[in-house]
């Protein structure tokens, strides 16, 4: 996944061991980071996405500066959201994630109906 922020692009590696990389970095579950994701914290969004990047590519202070220099809080927030996606879903487009989601979500109302 590719991310620009001020005039650099950056690669956002999507794949599993992320998860990996953000339970050692946050110290907290992938699943537990989803559930609160609307409750996180500016320094939060900007931990959870550094765990995408190389730290060869750049450390993360000069990520951090980066990001608060060039962005504001809802862009950061639509980054984040994004980041999420293609994590759960790597490879598919936005709006093929969130048409799966989609499905998702009619899925689990239709059980609870029956439930």
């Amino acid at each position: 996944m590719e991310i620009k922020i001020g005039d650099k692009v950056l690669t956002l590696n999507t794949k599993l061991i992320v998860t990996k990389n953000i339970k050692i970095r946050m110290k907290k579950s992938f699943n537990t980071i989803l559930q609160n994701i609307a409750n996180m914290d500016i320094e939060d969004y900007i931990n959870l996405l550094y765990c995408g990047i190389d730290s060869k590519e750049m450390s993360f202070d000069e990520f951090e500066t980066l990001v608060y220099e060039n962005i504001g809080i809802m862009e950061l927030y639509e980054i984040v959201t994004n980041f999420i996606k293609q994590l759960q879903y790597p490879g598919l487009s936005i709006e093929e994630i969130d048409k799966k989601l989609e499905e998702k979500n009619l899925q689990a109302q239709k059980l609870n109906h029956q439930i």
